[in-house]
């Protein structure tokens, strides 16, 4: 909460047995360029350094330089400590002066001992105090300089940290900023994201693992569009095989049943009229017999072409089982109906094989009905085109007929008494 507030965290001191020092945690917001707030940047202070800053300060100048908290407590000495770390204490009376009267100079007999003449100043945000000593002799003649240097002092560690917490706020923020707005496009959808790398860091690491997360689902979005094109052509191929009859590459017969029901239903709906032609090939099973099987299949795939050729776009050409075909003529009256299928009568007997010494050519009989007139539903259609193509089988073959319906019979005329 107090990080999300802006506010530094600072830890309480310990000593760190790895390190065989005293060390603190410092803890201060990150937020992006827009305010969001990110984490925290967590650094840990090294007394031993703040020790050496001590002596360097102390080295010619001053008696002893030394850090303590509120309570007295002796962190660090520019003079080495005979006790553990944070072992050390200033009387209470002490450091209760000093902290009362921070910034005045003092007379007191230190934790060594000797009557010294020393001054306090705090360290803003931590609550201690940094306490310079002289010999009560030797004091009064530097006490100024001693000042200024607790100035400086103040003055250095806090510009160190800020500089730090700066320039660690441009090495981190924005990579991760970076990082949040491509994480954002990726999200999005967008995968041509490509992110520089600026450092050689854990981030600079961060950043080429999230690159190559990318380039990898790049390649398997790819991936995947390449497969499934593959499965849509599968597919299609598929339903082709499934609607198709393998031989003559025609329409097959549930897929005829589906269309012409469909066909049933528009032309219902429209009050249109449209025609079915019922095909049989004539004389095939003796042709088969005679030529072969393979012949025969050669025969109904010659068929099923002039089907193809013969008829219009919009027309729909089926195997229905055997040697039978059938064609449905979508807007197509009685008259157009039968002028087509004499066209296809006439291409088969042109285009046949020749009959040859055995006396065997291939011709079609075609027996023709007309929806609405000739039946209202899929079965009624396909029953009376079939009556028709008896009647042309009947008759001769090599006809085309169609479909007249029973005869009605006369009424009689009731005779008198």
């Amino acid at each position: 909460k107090s990080a999300m507030a802006g506010k530094p965290l600072i830890g309480e001191p310990s000593y760190e047995e790895t390190l065989k020092t005293g060390v603190m945690v410092v803890a201060d917001p990150v937020v992006s360029t827009h305010e969001r707030f990110l984490g925290v940047l967590v650094a840990k202070l090294n007394f031993r350094s703040i020790t050496e800053m001590l002596k360097d300060y102390a080295r010619n100048q001053v008696g002893e330089l030394y850090l303590i908290t509120q309570e007295g407590v002796v962190l660090t000495s520019s003079e080495p400590l005979s006790y553990a770390f944070m072992e050390v204490h200033l009387l209470k009376s002490v450091y209760t002066r000093l902290y009362s009267r921070e910034g005045n100079t003092l007379d007191y007999r230190n934790f060594r001992g000797p009557a010294v003449v020393g001054t306090l100043k705090r360290v803003p945000q931590l609550e201690w105090g940094v306490v310079a000593e002289e010999n009560r002799a030797e004091a009064y003649a530097q006490i100024f300089r001693l000042r200024n240097l607790t100035i400086g002092f103040v003055a250095g560690l806090l510009l160190l940290i800020g500089l730090a917490a700066y320039l660690l706020g441009l090495t981190i923020v924005r990579p991760l900023d970076r990082l949040i707005r491509g994480a954002d496009k990726v999200a999005a959808g967008d995968l041509d994201v490509d992110l520089p790398v600026t450092t050689h860091g854990e981030l600079g690491y961060m950043t080429e693992v999230f690159n190559n997360m990318v380039s990898r689902l790049r390649e398997g979005r790819e991936q995947l569009a390449a497969i499934n094109e593959t499965l849509r052509k599968r597919n299609l191929e598929l339903h082709e095989i499934s609607i198709t009859d393998g031989l003559t590459g025609l329409y097959n017969r549930k897929h005829l049943m589906e269309t012409l029901d469909r066909e049933v239903a528009r032309s219902r709906r429209y009050q249109r009229s449209f025609a079915v032609l019922m095909i049989d090939i004539d004389h095939f099973k003796q042709y088969n017999d005679t030529f072969g099987h393979l012949a025969g299949d050669d025969v109904l795939k010659k068929i099923a072409k002039i089907f193809r050729d013969s008829v219009r776009g919009a027309d729909y050409s089926a195997r229905y089982g055997g040697e039978e075909f059938l064609i449905i003529l979508p807007e197509t009256s009685k008259d157009e109906a039968v002028h087509a299928a004499e066209r296809i009568r006439q291409c088969v007997e042109k285009d046949s094989p020749p009959a040859g010494d055995k006396g065997i050519g291939i011709t079609v009989s075609i027996g023709v009905a007309v929806f609405p007139e000739h039946g209202d539903d899929t079965q009624a259609l396909i029953k009376n085109a079939d009556s028709a193509l008896y009647e042309a089988k009947k008759g001769g073959r090599n006809k085309v007929i169609t479909y007249k319906g029973k005869p009605k019979r006369k009424k009689r005329r009731a005779l008198g008494p």
